[in-house]
């Protein structure tokens, strides 16, 4: 959230249980990939407008959220 983003989206998942954190484009081009969270949003400023997807894999499991970046 929020969704549309313009700088910073945050999520709802604790640092500690995320072991990979992936935005790709719509072309499935990963753009920014991390495994060093210390808070519960990135930074998205320097993303273009459009629609990405949000790829969060923890331990057990990996979730997939779209957002738009305004």
């Amino acid at each position: 959230y929020p969704n549309p983003v313009m700088n910073t989206l945050n999520f709802n998942y604790d640092p500690e249980e995320i072991e990979m954190l992936e935005i790709v484009d719509c072309t499935g081009r990963t753009l920014i990939r991390t495994s060093s969270l210390n808070k519960n949003s990135i930074e998205v400023s320097n993303l273009a407008r459009g629609i990405y997807t949000l790829r969060v894999t923890g331990k057990t499991t990996t979730e997939t959220h779209r957002f738009v970046k305004r």
